[in-house]
């Protein structure tokens, strides 16, 4: 089993988990809300995949705590649109991709419609199995209800992509 953390609000982790199991047996992927109410209770988890999303919540007094779980990731997500202490990334070994609207992010959206959103890979970087998720532009369906939540559907194409078999 995988198991995911995602630092966010309530609502905007529902939104991630609703669109990862949608796609993926929850008995694949665990995924975690990393809040400052659960940051103490996660000391024996590790994570696979840590996705900054969203640092509204606040876990200042929790930062060492954040940074010891990004540290000992595999995978950490970060969105390139929200300002966070840097400091959290000092020791981390993992494979860092960074999500959103910045052009210079590693995973951006060249388009977004109503019914799709062209989702940009601007640099390679691996999957669990070790093989490269190719540059190149992906397109991702949205349903009416989506629209609005653009960042919780490219971390849940980034997480799958992360966690793909082999073919």
């Amino acid at each position: 089993m995988i198991f995911a953390g995602v630092v966010s609000d309530n609502k905007k982790f529902e939104i991630v988990k609703k669109i990862i199991y949608k796609n993926k047996n929850k008995s694949e992927i665990a995924l975690i809300h990393i809040n400052n109410k659960s940051i103490e209770n996660l000391k024996n988890i590790k994570f696979e995949i840590i996705v900054l999303l969203d640092l509204s919540s606040p876990l200042e007094k929790y930062v060492g705590r954040l940074e010891e779980l990004c540290k000992d990731s595999n995978y950490l997500l970060i969105n390139s649109d929200i300002e966070f202490q840097n400091d959290v990334l000092k020791n981390v070994q993992a494979n860092i991709i960074t999500f959103g609207l910045n052009h210079l992010a590693t995973v951006t959206f060249s388009s977004v419609t109503d019914e799709n959103l062209l989702i940009s890979v601007q640099r390679n970087f691996p999957n669990i199995n070790g093989d490269l998720i190719d540059v190149g532009e992906y397109a991702v369906s949205i349903k009416k209800a989506e629209r609005n939540n653009i960042y919780e559907v490219m971390i849940g194409q980034i997480i799958m992509d992360i966690i793909a078999e082999k073919q």
